[in-house]
C-alpha cells in the first residue's frame, strides 16, 4: 500500500510510512524522531509554540505482521536407552525430563520450532557406491581367512550406513578400553581425583618425626617421578617430589624410623589370568601404590610398592630429609595423623592418556579401582562386574559383551560391532562426551593414529579407538562424512597370524571412504510438535540439570 507523501513545511513533517532511506536512517540515528514525528529533523529539538494550533492528522500504515516469536529451547530432552535393532519400534523412544516438554537440543533442523518430540522421519538408503566399496575393501583383506564384521550408524539420520555380521562377537583387543572409559564416567565422572597420603607421627619441634612414616596409595595410576611423567605421560598429577615438598613444609626434617609402603587397597594380584605370557612386557605390576607405570626404565618391577617407596626416599633425601630406616611394605594403623597428601590429574586427562595413547596399565588400574569403589573388592574380577553393569546402562543386553580385563589384552574378552556402536552412541548422549571426544586419538594428529590417515578425509576429523593383537585388529569411534553427517562405527577383524599393517591399512581406507562419502537424505531426528511421555529410569544417563543431552536413537 503506497501512502504518498506528506508535505514537509515549518511545523509540518513526513508520514511514517514513507520515510524512505533516509527516514528510517535518521529515525534510528535520532531518538526524538520517535517522540516528536510531526517535525521536521530540523526541528527537533526545538519547543512546539503554544498558539501554533492542532497537530495534523498523520496517516499511518497497519501494523507490521507479528513477528514470529523465538523460543528459547528448553534443552531438556533424553532420548531412552535402547538396545533393540533399527526399526524395531524401540529404538526412537524419547523421554522428557522437564515440565512434560520434549524438544530437539541438537543441530538437526534449526528452521523448525525446538520443542517438540523426536520424529523419525523418512530418508533415503545409503548410496550403493559407498557400500560396494566397503564390501570391496573389508572383502579383500589380505592374509589369511579371516573373520570380520562391521556396522556404521549415521548419529544425526538415526539410519544404518553399513553392516556386515554385526551382531558377531569378536575379540576386541583395546577397544575394550572404550567398556573401562565408560565405566569410570559413569562411576567418577571427568572431575575425579586418586589421592596419595603419608602418615605418620607428627613432627617434633626440631622436625624429627619418632617413628615410621606411611605412604599410602588409593589407585593413582600416574603417580610418578616429575621427570617420568613429563616424559612419557604428558600430563600434570602427582609426583614424589610434592610429597617430600609437601612434608618438608608439614615440618619434617628427619625421620627416625622406617618408611613403610601400603598397598593394601587392592588385592595382590600382579597380572591378570589368563594373559598370554608373551604379554608380560605390556603392562606394568598390579597395585593400589604404584609409581612410573610401575616400571624402572623399560622393564616391569617385580614389588611396586617397594619401587614407590624407594622412589620417595630418594626425593626426601635431595630435598634434605634424612630417614634413618629402610623401605618395607606394610599396613598403616588406624588414626595416624595425615602429614601430606597429593592427589592426581583429573579423571578426564587420565583417559587421555589411556585412549590416546592405548595404555594397558592405567586401563588395568582403573578397573580395580572401580571395583574397590563399587563393592569394595579391589580385583579386577570386581571391576568387570562394574563394566559390564555400565554396559547393561548404555543399552547393552548381557550376551553382548564379555568382559575378562581393563585393558583389552586377555583373549576372552567379547564385544560385537553392534555392541561397540552402541556404546559410542550412549557417550555421545551424556553431558561429558567432551571427556570421551578428547581422549579419542585423532586421525594423522595424536595417539595410536599419528601417522594413519594422513592426506585423507579423515586426517583431523576421525576420533577413534586403535586394538591391535596378534590376532585381532580393530577400530571404532567417530567420523564426520562429507556432507556433515556424523558417524558412530566399528571395524572388528579376527584371524591366525593376522598382517597387521596391512590389515591396519584396509581399515584406514573404510574410514577414510566414509569421511570422504556425500550421504542422502535429510537429518532424521526433527523436532515434531506431538507429545510422547516415555518413563525415564532414575538410573537413566540423566544430568542433574537434564540440558545437555543430545538427541539420538541407539542402534
Amino acid at each position: 500500500m503506497d501512502f504518498g507523501r506528506q508535505p514537509c513545511g515549518e511545523g509540518q513533517g513526513r508520514g511514517r510510512g514513507d520515510e524512505g532511506e533516509s527516514g528510517s536512517r535518521d529515525r534510528r540515528q535520532h531518538p526524538l524522531r520517535r517522540h516528536r514525528p510531526h517535525l521536521a529533523p530540523s526541528q527537533w529539538n526545538r519547543r512546539q509554540p503554544a498558539d501554533a494550533g492542532p497537530r495534523p492528522a498523520i496517516p499511518r500504515p497497519p501494523p507490521p505482521a507479528a513477528r514470529r516469536r523465538r523460543h528459547r529451547p528448553l534443552s531438556t530432552t533424553r532420548p531412552t536407552q535402547s538396545s533393540g535393532p533399527p526399526g524395531d519400534g524401540r529404538a526412537d523412544r524419547v523421554g522428557c525430563c522437564r515440565h512434560g516438554r520434549l524438544e530437539d537440543r541438537g543441530r538437526v533442523d534449526r528452521g523448525v520450532r525446538r520443542t517438540g518430540a523426536l520424529r523419525r522421519t523418512p530418508v533415503a538408503a545409503a548410496p550403493g557406491d559407498l557400500a560396494g566399496r566397503l564390501d570391496d575393501l573389508l572383502g579383500a583383506l589380505p592374509g589369511p581367512p579371516a573373520a570380520w564384521g562391521a556396522l556404521v550408524w549415521d548419529i544425526d539420520a538415526a539410519r544404518v550406513v553399513y553392516a556386515r555380521d554385526e551382531r558377531r562377537l569378536f575379540v576386541p583387543a583395546s577397544n575394550q578400553k572404550l567398556v573401562t572409559t565408560a565405566a569410570a564416567l559413569l562411576r567418577w565422572g571427568g572431575g575425579h581425583r586418586f589421592p596419595t597420603v603419608v602418615c605418620g607421627p607428627p613432627p617434633a619441634p626440631d622436625g624429627t618425626v619418632a617413628g615410621d612414616l606411611y605412604l599410602k596409595g588409593f589407585g593413582d595410576p600416574t603417580l610418578a617421578r616429575a621427570a617420568y611423567q613429563r616424559r612419557e605421560l604428558h600430563l600434570r598429577g602427582a609426583t614424589v617430589e610434592e610429597i617430600a615438598r609437601r612434608l618438608w613444609r608439614a615440618g619434617v626434617r628427619r625421620v627416625e624410623g622406617d618408611l613403610v609402603a601400603d598397598d593394601s587397597w587392592f588385592d595382590a594380584e600382579r597380572r591378570v589370568a589368563g594373559w598370554r605370557p608373551s604379554l608380560a612386557a605390556e603392562c606394568g605390576a598390579l597395585g593400589a601404590l604404584t609409581v612410573d607405570g610401575a616400571r624402572a626404565g623399560e622393564r616391569p618391577v617385580a614389588d611396586p610398592a617397594l619401587h614407590a617407596g624407594r622412589a620417595l626416599l630418594a626425593a626426601l633425601r635431595r630435598r634434605g630429609v634424612a630417614v634413618t630406616g629402610a623401605v618395607r611394605r606394610g599396613l598403616t594403623p588406624a588414626g595416624l595423623p595425615v602429614l601430606a597428601t597429593v592427589r592426581s590429574a583429573p579423571l578426564a586427562a587420565i583417559l587421555r592418556r589411556m585412549d590416546k595413547d592405548s595404555d594397558n596399565f592405567v586401563a588395568e588400574i582403573l578397573l580395580k579401582g572401580l571395583g574397590k569403589d563399587a563393592v569394595g573388592l579391589g580385583s579386577t574380577a570386581a571391576g568387570a562386574a562394574v563394566c559390564r553393569a555400565a554396559l547393561r546402562e548404555c543399552g547393552l543386553a548381557p550376551g553382548e559383551a564379555f568382559v575378562a580385563d581393563g585393558s583389552g589384552l586377555s583373549s576372552d574378552n567379547r564385544l560385537s560391532p553392534l555392541g561397540l556402536v552402541r556404546l559410542l552412541v550412549a557417550l555421545r548422549q551424556r553431558p561429558d562426551f567432551r571427556v570421551t571426544w578428547q581422549a579419542l586419538a585423532v586421525a594423522g594428529r595424536d595417539g595410536t593414529v599419528r601417522d594413519r590417515l594422513r592426506d585423507t578425509a579423515a586426517a583431523g576429523n576421525a576420533h577413534v579407538k586403535t586394538g591391535t593383537l596378534a590376532d585381532s585388529v580393530c577400530l571404532s569411534g567417530y567420523v564426520r562424512s562429507a556432507n556433515g553427517h556424523r558417524l558412530a562405527f566399528a571395524i572388528m577383524v579376527n584371524g591366525e597370524a593376522l598382517p597387521i599393517a596391512s590389515v591396519e591399512a584396509t581399515l584406514d581406507g573404510a574410514v577414510a571412504a566414509l569421511a570422504g562419502a556425500d550421504l542422502p537424505g535429510p537429518l532424521r531426528l526433527a523436532a515434531w510438535p506431538g507429545l510422547r511421555q516415555v518413563p525415564v529410569s532414575a538410573s537413566g544417563l540423566v544430568h542433574p540439570r537434564g540440558g545437555e543431552l543430545q538427541p539420538c536413537v541407539q542402534p
